[in-house]
């Protein structure tokens, strides 16, 4: 019978998961007046499990937030501030 070490040296060598991508973010009112936002990420044989990533913005907090968020989802904008803070008024 073969020994245990040997069958433990022989098994195949499994590559290494890659880093988890973005599958999608989730933004929820918090308890400060604010929002928390949720990172959740991909997993699955060739990625290793991450716990979803929280943050917690305050209620005057908003355009850090959406900084934030347009960072992660690569989101650019190249209107001009002026149209961001107003974008109804003509």
């Amino acid at each position: 019978m073969a020994e245990y070490a040997e069958l433990v040296g022989s098994r195949p060598k499994v590559g290494k998961k890659s880093e988890p991508k973005l599958d999608h973010i989730r933004i929820t009112p918090a308890e400060n007046g604010g929002h928390v936002v949720e990172h959740h990420f991909e997993s699955g044989p060739e990625s290793r499990y991450k716990e979803p990533a929280t943050h917690v913005f305050g209620a005057d907090e908003g355009e850090k937030m959406l900084s934030h968020i347009s960072e992660h989802m690569g989101i650019k904008s190249e209107a001009p501030d002026e149209e961001l803070a107003h974008p109804d008024k003509d």
